[in-house]
């Protein structure tokens, strides 16, 4: 057997250890996390206390024997149905916190999006103001020479066609300038 065909053959064969050392770690851990759920479930069960685990909408995933006795019901009666549905009168008092809660975090997470919406406007727009003014200027730099004749005489024809390249920049100019002071304004407001 050559050198290379040694090497391979004992890569093979330490990828066969690995593989079965992988395996008995995912073993071990499968079982250990077994029996920490199992611990968990019996610590929860036999809880002199009342416990629930309830889902956003605020219907039972699990309940122990101690909060089901006390809500006079077994706790397979609890599961899947809502505090409303168990215990109305208690349920308004639970959920109006919880639901005051959520809408602010949702509140606040919005006005995030929007302030971030907004500064990415006034970058846009402050880009784009740059951007179009310059090439704007350009366009009315050029027209103002040609009709001055810096670049050789000019005809009528071609002296209508130049004024009415630059009344139409200069109305670009105005649009563009009313844009970003509307744009000004409402940045104004809004911080």
């Amino acid at each position: 057997m050559n050198t290379s065909s040694k090497t391979i053959a004992q890569l093979h064969a330490e990828n066969q250890r690995l593989r079965a050392r992988i395996a008995a770690l995912e073993s071990d851990t499968t079982h250990r996390a077994i029996e920490h759920a199992a611990l968990l479930d019996s610590l929860l069960a036999h809880a002199p206390i009342g416990i629930a685990l309830l889902d956003t909408e605020l219907r039972y995933q699990h309940i122990n024997a101690s909060l089901a006795t006390m809500n006079g019901m077994v706790p397979d009666a609890h599961l899947g149905r809502t505090i409303r549905e168990v215990l109305p009168i208690l349920a308004s008092k639970l959920e109006t916190p919880f639901l005051v809660q959520a809408q602010a975090e949702a509140l606040s997470h919005t006005n995030a999006e929007l302030t971030r919406a907004l500064r990415v406007k006034d970058e846009f727009l402050a880009m784009m103001s740059h951007e179009l003014r310059t090439s704007l200027n350009g366009i009315l730099g050029i027209s103002e020479s040609l009709d001055e004749g810096v670049y050789g005489p000019v005809s009528a024809p071609q002296r209508q066609a130049i004024t009415m390249v630059r009344e139409s920049g200069l109305h670009l100019l105005a649009i563009l300038s009313d844009i970003l002071d509307l744009a000004h304004i409402e940045a104004d407001h809004a911080y």
